[in-house]
């Protein structure tokens, strides 16, 4: 699955101004993070991607993904930055 299929988006990549961030799950691990869906920048959290923080390298990831389950998010506090969930788009018009 490419991570433009990935359903829940969460703001437009500032990087290569192409793709949305999405979360993503790690499989070996569980662990959530932001992945832009066209350059791969990947951040370890939604505050840091809206900081502006330089993302991580992509080899911080050390297996495939896949998309987190609703309760996954709201788990981790993550569902607030989910675009439709009271969230407006980011990406430039």
């Amino acid at each position: 699955m490419s991570f433009n299929d990935y359903p829940h988006k969460v703001g437009w990549c500032k990087m290569c101004n192409q793709g949305w961030y999405v979360i993503a799950k790690e499989k070996s691990t569980k662990k959530l993070w932001i992945i832009c869906a066209e350059c791969d920048d990947i951040f370890a959290t939604p505050e840091e991607m809206l900081d502006g923080k330089y993302p991580l390298h992509p080899h911080k990831i050390n297996g495939s993904c896949e998309p987190p389950c609703e309760d996954e998010i709201v788990a981790v506090g993550w569902d607030s930055y989910v675009l439709g969930n009271g969230v407006k788009s980011a990406k430039p018009s």
